[in-house]
């Protein structure tokens, strides 16, 4: 982000079967967080990658989506 420096993004794993859509987050998002909160963009994946002690592993997560 030019102001901030990042930009919130949200990475989702839906649930099989569930049909979830960005605009739909987003929709969510706004009405339930403040506007500074609110991601700017929204990734659905597969799964979220995990070192061995099942921590998420952030960095992969900012590298795929820069």
């Amino acid at each position: 982000d030019a102001y901030w420096g990042e930009a919130i993004q949200a990475h989702v794993v839906t649930k099989p079967g569930v049909h979830l859509t960005a605009q739909d987050l987003m929709g969510f998002c706004r009405a339930s967080l403040a506007p500074y909160k609110v991601p700017k963009a929204v990734h659905f994946v597969d799964a979220l990658p995990r070192n061995s002690m099942g921590k998420i592993l952030r960095r992969k997560l900012r590298d795929a989506s820069a």
